[in-house]
């Protein structure tokens, strides 16, 4: 990687990123309302500081979705160093702080590349700064999605480190390119890894002389990485198999995919439900958009990193746009792309492309002719008036800037080019803050959730009184919608649901829920069930064990009036015989002690997955799935002491390939130390 001698970047990006954060980006309602943080990581957060503080350790979380596994879901992002801020500092201080520094490593990493490529201390900061307030990383914050934030954060740093091990493949260079893509891959996004490594591949094909034997180089490296990170990922692997997403397809992949009028993101920001999806959010602002327009063909004609990148722009453009055909043919040809609605996020390598070619246009902006100025600015103004023409009143600002800021820039410069130059350089400072902070706000009103939800102040109290009601320790199970409490409110206040707000359900929990309802399995939106389950009624699930529920027909909290038992016993012929009692519940580990009078399934009313062990007195014991979701063992007449534990599956296998990736990246860096070669 380039070495920046001189601090003075890193303290004006650190500067920028703080104050973007304070200024436009925490006033109430802010991040710490967005959707996904408000309904999602902010539980996750406390609810990995609350076990730890405990003395356990999360590998499963019992509260949400019958029980589904924690620390292996990728998506919590409990082995990223980013999420160990939380617990120091406090769930929303410690996510305040990560959001900080990963905008300061994003502009930090975007200002090394741009650096790396040639541009200018100064070019390469303001490209750094773009990229910090741009609408990829902003509308991220907005809505909460801080793993997303954390793993785009290390785009530009993969393309750093990959671009400095092309010219020079140094041990050091060797591991910052496998530390950087691990630490990618750990922050808890995988599709902005995919797609990451995706454009990358492209890239290295498209700018170096030797293209197979980088490529098969390379390739090498992510082997290596994937065989350090993979006490993660296979148990995550095993949960995206087992999960309501594990069929894929292009009804997953169609969420967000780019259509024609969406590329008008590039250069406006969303209004009154044009482009309300986040997906599709890439606005750059018109200046900045302007100078990469005309940078095209400078950049292509430069060559290496330059023609590169331009072609990764093109295929990210090709494979976001929803084309016939287009998404089956990538699903069949790319991994994840079926399950991940990887098209959707494909947008951000554009803009990721266009500020670094702006960049290298303002640098050589002398090359730059009059009329090739004209050409684009005029075809930016064309499509801003054609846009507007259907609204002219509510769009008349963009109307006004575009014609306004275009006709005097292309006025001046053609009198005098180096105050243009001047007049365009503040355009783009004014404009691309401007529009962004006002982009932001017109997104708040869409993807910032209510500050407050009815049963919230009330069920913490309740869960007590049923907890001792009910004779168990088990957490007792509540039916209510997402208008009363969120989804995963329960992680922290003590009770267990049957829905939640997560993007990887048990594919047999997700059948369930919808059977018993008689609903249709939602096969899009598939991070929560069909809101159509809270107008039945509260306790329309059989076997569930759920004690409290709202009741749509009276509009009021209602109690089960004969709640099914969590654990019970139930003899071949279907009868429930004998008794069980639940001894203790923790989150990876539940005692249950039986007295059967004949041989009988011991049912514990909780979600089963790959990684649950079974003993019965001492005795390890098959375990069963029974009513499609529940643990179950088989167990002969008389009294038994049962114990069930959870450890992530392949957790060992994991380990030694890890300990495999550590030791074949040490001997290729002492291989390299001594041969030093170069891979193209």
């Amino acid at each position: 990687m380039v070495n920046q001698k001189s601090g003075t970047a890193g303290t004006i990006l650190g500067l920028v990123s703080a104050l973007w954060l304070g200024l436009f980006l925490s006033p109430e309602p802010g991040w710490a309302q967005g959707l996904d943080y408000a309904r999602y990581y902010s539980f996750n957060g406390q609810f990995l500081r609350d076990a730890l503080f405990a003395g356990e350790f999360p590998w499963w979380n019992p509260y949400v979705a019958l029980g589904r596994p924690f620390a292996t879901d990728l998506q919590t992002a409990v082995f990223y160093p980013g999420t160990w801020l939380l617990l120091g500092a406090g769930t929303t201080w410690g996510t305040a702080l990560n959001l900080w520094l990963h905008l300061w490593l994003s502009g930090w990493g975007m200002a090394g590349l741009a650096r790396a490529w040639g541009l200018q201390k100064g070019t390469a900061i303001a490209v750094g700064i773009a990229w910090i307030i741009g609408v990829p990383m902003s509308v991220r914050i907005l809505i909460g999605q801080i793993h997303y934030v954390d793993s785009l954060a290390w785009l530009p740093l993969v393309f750093w480190s990959v671009s400095s091990w092309c010219k020079h493949a140094t041990p050091r260079a060797t591991v910052a390119v496998v530390a950087v893509s691990g630490l990618q891959f750990l922050a808890g996004h995988p599709q902005v890894f995919w797609f990451t490594h995706l454009a990358v591949a492209g890239w290295l094909v498209l700018v170096t002389r030797n293209r197979l034997s980088v490529l098969l180089r390379w390739a090498g490296l992510m082997v290596i990485t994937a065989l350090l990170t993979a006490s993660v990922w296979l148990p995550f692997a095993s949960m995206i198999a087992a999960s309501s997403r594990g069929w894929g397809g292009a009804h997953l992949m169609e969420i967000g995919a780019l259509r024609p009028t969406d590329w008008l993101a590039l250069v406006l920001p969303s209004r009154d439900g044009f482009l309300a999806d986040t997906e599709n959010q890439l606005h750059l602002s018109i200046p900045v958009l302007l100078l990469g327009g005309v940078g095209l063909r400078l950049a292509w004609n430069a060559g290496g990193p330059w023609r590169g990148l331009l072609g990764v722009m093109l295929g990210a453009g090709l494979l976001a746009s929803a084309w016939p055909g287009a998404t089956d043919v990538a699903k069949l040809a790319i991994p994840g792309f079926g399950s991940f609605r990887m098209p959707a996020r494909l947008g951000v390598l554009v803009v990721f492309g266009a500020l670094l070619v702006a960049g290298y246009a303002w640098e050589n902006r002398t090359r730059i002719s009059l009329a090739s100025l004209g050409c684009w600015m005029g075809a930016l103004v064309l499509v801003v008036l054609l846009w507007s023409l259907g609204d002219v009143s509510t769009r008349w600002p963009h109307l006004v800037w575009t014609l306004g800021f275009s006709g005097i820039t292309l006025g001046v410069w053609s009198v005098r080019a180096r105050v243009g130059e001047r007049l365009l350089a503040a355009g783009i400072a004014v404009l691309m803050i401007g529009e962004t902070s006002r982009h932001w706000t017109v997104l708040r009103d869409w993807y910032v959730i209510p500050q407050e939800f009815p049963a919230e102040t009330f069920l913490p109290g309740l869960v007590q009184e049923l907890r001792a009601e009910q004779g168990h320790p088990a957490p007792p199970r509540i039916n209510l919608s997402a208008r009363w409490a969120r989804e995963n409110f329960g992680m922290i206040a003590g009770y267990s649901t049957f829905n939640g707000y997560t993007s990887l359900y048990d594919q047999r929990v997700w059948r369930t829920i919808h059977a018993q309802a008689d609903l249709p399995v939602p096969q899009m939106l598939t991070s929560f069930p069909d809101v159509r389950i809270w107008e039945r009624s509260p306790f329309i699930f059989d076997g569930m064990s759920l004690a409290f529920g709202f009741d749509p027909e009276t509009g009021r909290m209602a109690l089960a009036p004969n709640p099914s038992p969590r654990a019970f016993a139930r003899s071949e012929s279907g009868a429930t015989v004998g008794s069980v009692q639940i001894e203790s519940f923790a989150l990876n580990r539940v005692a249950l002690t039986a007295d059967l009078p004949t041989p009988a399934t011991v049912i514990l009313g909780e979600a089963y997955a790959d990684g649950w062990k079974v003993e019965a007195n001492g005795s390890s014991e098959n375990a069963l799935i029974v009513d499609d979701w529940k643990r179950a063992v088989a167990l002969p007449a008389g009294q038994h002491k049962i114990v069930w534990t959870y450890r992530p599956p392949h957790g060992r296998t994991g380990l030694a390939l890890a300990g495999l990736g550590v030791v074949i990246l040490g001997g290729l860096s002492r291989r390299l130390q001594a041969s030093g070669p170069a891979p193209g």
